[in-house]
């Protein structure tokens, strides 16, 4: 009895009218049961794809474009930021951005971009704390702008 009122108590429903059908998702993963989740996980990826490259390759583009900005602003510490940025995120996101012309891209895109949201905040925490002292604060909003972005133009589910 009380199974099966907490059971109820966690169906979301579509609608208030008795007369529709119950929603059927998990009440811990969110996701859709039967043939409904696969439904869902095709659409999503297909209406997630372009934006998940045209957001790589624009965030490969915007790591570079700082690098001209830390060079002037910080040259002492120029070469070292060259590296994180060139030998390390800016590789990855690419490789991340060329993989997801494969056919089994879409097992794994999620992950692909979370490694890319990863790769991206570590590099900005690397420059943070290679960074001169007075230049330390204009990096922390560079690593919330990083994560904002990853969040809402890649697309990462929770």
């Amino acid at each position: 009895m009380i199974a099966k009122k907490l059971q109820q108590l966690f169906q979301p429903r579509l609608t208030s009218d008795n007369d529709l059908p119950r929603m059927n998702v998990n009440p811990i993963t969110l996701a859709f049961r039967g043939k409904l989740e696969e439904a869902f996980q095709q659409d999503y990826f297909d209406s997630s794809i372009g934006l998940l490259r045209a957001s790589l390759l624009l965030g490969v583009v915007y790591y570079s474009v700082f690098a001209i900005l830390d060079s002037i602003a910080l040259p002492e510490v120029r070469i070292k930021f060259a590296l994180i940025r060139f030998a390390f995120v800016c590789p990855i996101v690419l490789i991340i951005f060329l993989l997801s012309f494969t056919k089994n891209f879409q097992r794994w895109w999620q992950f692909g971009a979370l490694i890319a949201t990863v790769v991206s905040g570590f590099g900005i925490i690397l420059m943070t704390i290679e960074a001169p002292e007075l230049a330390r604060t204009s990096y922390y909003p560079g690593m919330m702008l990083v994560l904002f972005y990853c969040y809402m133009l890649i697309k990462l589910r929770f």
